[in-house]
């Protein structure tokens, strides 16, 4: 239980939120939400808590922020700069004004996404990868192994790979809304490990984080650890949506990747021929042709409407024209939305470890994979996004 001041970094955010409902609700500590703008206040207006602005590029505004806390929990999201610059100014205000530890949430992904088998807790950090959002991690996480040793303040660092639960946009409300539309595809069988934790899961772990003396400075893979496959994890969407996971297209990896290359080809042509048809060029062309001239003089508002419906229309004639020459025999997979992180994420073969954050944050998960979909189940509806 901690009874110290908590500050949150990215309270209105998935991870930060769920944070602040379990703090509120199960813990004696006293909490402040920090906050990027006001327009996030109106998500944590239910709780009696403070909040406060924090720009993580804006070192002055952190000061501030962080003032009176013990405990810091940094899960704050955003673009490259954020992510690197952010965690530095966090560690320089957190030092400054008497915080005792951060609690960092980075990821796992700074193994990559198919880590070796022995990957564990101490290994290497895989470098220079060609995803920006994995590559800016490992970066943060440099930041910090260098600064740890410079400042006084304790950085425990926690590597989810994949959360899911109520409120997670991409790994459950548009994968569950997609599998729905039939944009989904597995690919080698969804066999791939699924290296997944559960909200509430991790919620635990970082409260742990925060408050064993034996985690300072310490880093902590983090997962459900069930040795699930993404091929169970799917159909666990699959029967709270309705559909047969049966029905869900598979491919191999050279297929996903000729359909991915051959969907970038097309993207391509379609913004070629739709940018001819709304050049300069083209719109002289047919200003040219004496009629419409006349026409266009004449009723300026109407000709520039039916030119905008010409153009969308034209947009949607073209895409539907290069798709009906697609293979008929792939014609079901046009839909299917597919993207090299996918077929990365289909490719991860390890199972990580989470035998360090057992041993020293006396970490166990507390919501096995079925209550935490039929959690996941409930909260969809509650929501009313089925």
């Amino acid at each position: 239980m901690i009874n110290e001041k908590i500050g949150v970094v990215g309270a209105s955010g998935f991870i930060g939120s769920r944070l602040i409902e379990h703090i509120v609700l199960e813990q004696s500590a006293e909490v402040k939400a920090i906050v990027r703008s006001i327009s996030s206040y109106p998500r944590l207006a239910r709780f009696d808590i403070d909040i406060e602005i924090g720009d993580l590029l804006d070192l002055e505004s952190l000061y501030k922020a962080f003032s009176g806390c013990s405990i810091v929990f940094h899960a704050a999201v955003g673009d490259p700069k954020i992510i690197i610059k952010g965690i530095e100014n966090t560690i320089l205000a957190a030092a400054k004004t008497g915080v005792k530890r951060i609690v960092y949430l980075s990821s796992a992904v700074v193994h990559g996404y198919n880590p070796s088998p022995n990957t564990n807790d101490e290994s290497p950090l895989m470098k220079s990868q060609p995803f920006e959002y994995n590559d800016s991690k490992v970066k943060a996480e440099l930041i910090i192994k260098n600064m740890r040793k410079k400042l006084p303040v304790e950085v425990v660092v926690l590597r989810p790979y994949i959360v899911y639960g109520p409120r997670s946009t991409y790994y459950t409300t548009s994968l569950a809304l997609n599998l729905l539309q039939k944009k989904v595809c597995f690919i080698n069988d969804g066999k791939a490990a699924f290296n997944g934790i559960y909200i509430d899961n991790l919620i635990d772990a970082m409260l742990l984080a925060a408050e064993i003396p034996e985690a300072a400075n310490q880093n902590f893979i983090i997962s459900d650890g069930f040795n699930l496959t993404w091929g169970d994890y799917l159909s666990g969407l699959s029967e709270i949506v309705g559909v047969s996971i049966n029905e869900v297209p598979n491919l191999s990896v050279e297929e996903a990747k000729a359909l991915l290359k051959g969907k970038s080809k097309r993207e391509t042509l379609i913004k070629a021929l739709f940018g001819l048809i709304t050049t300069k060029e083209f719109k002289s062309f047919i200003l040219s042709i004496p009629t419409v001239k006349k026409i266009v003089y004449k009723y300026p508002d109407f000709t520039r409407n039916i030119y905008k419906k010409f153009a969308h229309k034209n947009k949607m004639e073209i895409n539907n024209c290069i798709n009906s020459r697609e293979d008929t025999g792939k014609a079901n997979l046009n839909n299917v939305h597919l993207d090299e992180e996918w077929i990365n994420l289909m490719l991860c073969q390890s199972h990580l470890p989470i035998e360090k954050a057992k041993s020293i944050l006396g970490y166990q998960p507390k919501i096995e994979f079925k209550e935490a979909m039929n959690r996941t189940d409930e909260w969809l509806r509650f929501a009313c996004l089925l």
